[in-house]
Formats: structure tokens, sequence, C-alpha cells
């Protein structure tokens, strides 16, 4: 029987979450959930698997959570992961026993698929071709995201009445996302975000220095499509993607691939939906990995051309998927 967990489902599951994070209770309330779950026989000998939206444990990966127990026999069984599967899959694997999962943050996702392939050109690739940032360059990051992702306890980030006709800059240094894309690209970044009054989705324009000339803005196109070669939900396109082409959609667009005349700066845009890709489409895909099942299982990827560029056509396609399911 094939599984399928609707997106509507998703949403109200991890914004009971969210409502733990916010309200300060996500770190206690899952020590509990670590100390207190009982052994799952989807595969043994893992004991459990659990995904944290929360921020509490995304800089407590690779060392052991002391927190978790005052006496660890295995300490590995107690390291949490951060759970970018377009960089870490290994680490996310049933293989690798990755039982405790820190979910990334919506911005710092979008802002990573945007940088990661400067940050660590030549990873993937064959060949040592390729940009990189400029020894000793700070990125900028420019981050507008839809009032969704602006919290829920009451504020003018998400009143829609503030936000009408308007555009918000909060939190323009120092942000927790600031902090969560530097540690994991290897670089201090500067990030502005922004909030707007479109409910959900996420554009962030991303200014680097390369560390040599680029002549020709496709070559950065290439470097991209290799890079993301083997990540299904990593969409690079040439054009400026837009907020609409990802809103209800589990995939990020990164494009508008941008050079200046002397070829030492770039410009990259992202989208990326804040409630799918951002949170409960990427904790899917972990859940899937660490209990060894295929890491799209019940993620749905339109099949249709250009479906990224037609938010109505995604949405078309989604529905499609749902109406087949349920036959």
């Amino acid at each position: 029987m094939k599984f399928y967990c609707p997106v509507h489902v998703l949403n109200l599951l991890f914004v009971l979450l969210l409502f733990f994070c916010y309200a300060g209770l996500a770190a206690p309330f899952v020590t509990a959930l670590v100390d207190n779950a009982p052994p799952t026989s989807l595969s043994p000998p893992k004991k459990k698997v659990i995904v944290d939206l929360s921020a509490d444990h995304r800089f407590l990966c690779g060392v052991p959570d002391l927190s978790v127990s005052d006496t660890i026999d295995n300490l590995d069984q107690h390291r949490w992961t951060y759970g970018l599967p377009e960089r870490f899959r290994d680490q996310l694997s049933a293989e690798k026993e990755a039982l405790l999962v820190a979910n990334p943050g919506c911005y710092a996702t979008g802002s990573q698929m945007g940088l990661y392939p400067f940050a660590h050109h030549g990873e993937r690739a064959e060949s040592s071709g390729g940009y990189g940032l400029k020894k000793g360059s700070v990125p900028t990051i420019f981050g507008v995201s839809g009032y969704s992702g602006a919290g829920t306890t009451p504020s003018d980030k998400n009143n829609e009445d503030k936000l009408n006709g308007n555009l918000m800059p909060y939190s323009l240094s120092g942000h927790i996302h600031e902090r969560e894309i530097g540690n994991f690209c290897g670089t201090k970044v500067h990030f502005m975000p922004h909030v707007a009054s479109h409910f959900r989705g996420i554009s962030l324009t991303i200014s680097v220095d390369l560390d040599r000339p680029c002549s020709n803005a496709d070559e950065l196109f290439v470097q991209f499509c290799e890079y993301y070669e083997h990540d299904p939900l990593i969409r690079v396109i040439r054009d400026i993607p837009e907020v609409a082409w990802n809103a209800g959609g589990h995939h990020v667009c990164v494009g508008g691939f941008t050079v200046s005349n002397c070829g030492n700066h770039a410009v990259v845009c992202v989208t990326i939906d804040n409630l799918l890709k951002g949170a409960a489409t990427q904790a899917l895909a972990n859940g899937n990995l660490g209990l060894g099942l295929p890491e799209l299982e019940g993620i749905h990827i339109p099949t249709t051309t250009d479906w990224e560029y037609d938010a109505n056509a995604t949405g078309a396609a989604h529905n499609q998927f749902v109406a087949q399911s349920r036959v």
C-alpha cells in the first residue's frame, strides 16, 4: 500500500509542534521524548527517530547532547544531525543511525541552497572548476517572508491590517537564522529579514563576491545544476523565481543568476514555501530517511513540464495527485 500524508495534515501536525517551540517548551518536550520513547520495530535495532522543528538543537549537531541524560553509554545515539538532506543525506540515513534530527529553519534552508555551491564549490563536481566565495568576503541576504512565518504570538509582523500594502523589516542584525546559515555554510553572512502581506512563501536575494571573475552568468547556472543534480526538491532555473511559483509546492527554486560587469560580484535568487520545504516537507523527508523509507515517500513532485513557473499549474498537479491517491 502506498503511503500518502496530505499536505494539510502535515501542516496541522507541525503547527502544533511549532506551538511548543514558540511557547518555549520544545527543549524539555523533545528531551522527554528521547528519554521515554519506546523501541520501534520499523528498522531494528534503531530505537527512535525524532525530528525537532525548533531551533533548540540545531547548534548541537555533531556533538553529544548531554541534556538528554546524566549518563550516556552510547554517545553516537545522542548526537543531533542537521536535517538538510541536500548536504547531509548520508548522515540522515537509517544506516548511519541518525536518531535525533534538528530540522533547519525556513529562511536558513533557502539561503543555504543559494550559498552551498559557492561555499562548498568542487565538493560534488568531478572537475575543480566553478566559482567560490572571495576569501574574507561576507555574503548579504535580503529575505522577505509571508506572515505565516512571523510567529504565532500576535504582533505587527502577523497583523494583516498592518501588513496591507506594507513591507516590514525586523531583526536586521543577529537573527538566529543568520547564525544558522553562517554556521553550516562555514562563512559569516549578513541577513536582513522582512515580512510582507502575502500569507506563505519566502523570497531571498543573495549577493556574493566571487573568488575569481565570471564573465557569463550561465556558468553559475551550470555550476548549480551540477551541484544539485541528485536533489529532487531543488529546481535550478535561469529566470528569477517568484514566490507564487512555490506557494503550496515542496521544492526550492534557485535562479536569476546575475554577474556584475567586472565579473567579481554575483547575485542569486531563491524562493521556498516556508510551511513545506521550509518545515513540514523537510521534516517528513528527514523522518523517511531515518526510518529507512524512500526520502520522497508521501511528498508529491509534479511531473508536468515547467510546472514551477505557474502557481496554478502547481496547485492543479497537486490536486490531481491527491485525487489519484484516494482512488
